[in-house]
């Protein structure tokens, strides 16, 4: 019996290729696996992450302190804002308004719960208990008015980011003061009185 040696090395050859096709689809394979695996750890990974950030939402308490009022008449609107907009003036889209009574000068208020971020307070002192600023002539304020961080300002109301603050604690203090436009009150005031003076001479 004669043995074809050439048919069993084409035999072995269709082995050996059958078994780097089956080792090439089983490395395939597995690589294939272990992607979808990390995959889908990274989007577990991903949403427990967020999971975890809704809920380490904390909130504080503000303790808020306006001295300087000039009488107690009315009440003190205090406005707080957050840099979505509305800064200083529109009440509508503050975060939170309080309306506060005022003993002795002073006025004094706690606003619980609010979330840990960027805020900015205005306050109005409400004299004759109309909500809004009374104004004079040519849109001087004639009742009280402040704003957190005692801004410095010239023309027109402080940005949103000159009277910022930070919450981030379980409490944080504000104090502020309450602010009179009576600077052309005073001049007048000066000039009669150096009037007053000229004519005794």
């Amino acid at each position: 019996m004669l043995i074809n040696f050439s048919n069993l090395a084409s035999i072995q050859d269709a082995h050996n290729s059958k078994d780097i096709k089956f080792f090439y689809q089983s490395y395939c394979n597995v690589v294939i696996l272990l992607f979808c695996l990390f995959a889908g750890l990274l989007l577990i990974s991903g949403c427990a992450a967020k999971t975890d950030r809704t809920f380490a939402q904390r909130t504080g308490e503000l303790s808020v302190e306006i001295e300087g009022f000039r009488n107690d008449k009315g009440e003190v609107i205090i406005s707080l804002f957050t840099v979505d907009g509305g800064f200083p003036n529109n009440m509508e889209r503050a975060w939170q308004n309080q309306q506060v009574k005022i003993e002795s000068g002073r006025a004094h208020v706690l606003i619980a719960d609010v979330p840990y971020g960027e805020y900015a307070m205005s306050f109005l002192h409400d004299e004759d208990g109309d909500q809004q600023m009374k104004s004079g002539w040519l849109g001087k304020p004639l009742e009280g008015f402040g704003f957190s961080g005692s801004p410095e300002y010239t023309f027109g109301p402080p940005a949103f980011s000159d009277a910022s603050f930070l919450l981030v604690s379980a409490k944080r203090e504000i104090v502020a003061r309450v602010r009179y436009d009576t600077k052309c009150k005073k001049n007048r005031g000066e000039r009669r009185s150096a009037q007053d003076g000229k004519g005794a001479g």
